[in-house]
This record gives C-alpha cells, sequence and structure tokens, in this order.
C-alpha cells in the first residue's frame, strides 16, 4: 500500500502540532498530564 505509506508521511506534521499543543497521553487505560520537565502527573 505504497499510498497509504505517502498519506502517513504527509500528516507527520498534524501530529507533531497535535503533540505539542495537547498535553495529555493515555496509556493502556490511564490518563497522565506530560509537563516540559519530563515530570507527569496521574489524571483521574
Amino acid at each position: 500500500m505504497p499510498l497509504l505509506s505517502v498519506l502517513a508521511e504527509l500528516l507527520q506534521p498534524l501530529h507533531l502540532l497535535h503533540a505539542a499543543v495537547v498535553r495529555r497521553i493515555r496509556w493502556r487505560s490511564r490518563h497522565y498530564r506530560v509537563f516540559d520537565n519530563d515530570r507527569f502527573v496521574s489524571l483521574p
């Protein structure tokens, strides 16, 4: 599927922007807030 590969590459800047703006991650069933100094806290 070369088309999907090209599409994934074109969406990379959007993924980077989203990661810079949204400081929350989901790992398994847990949510965490990530800070600039590599510190993170669990969210309810």
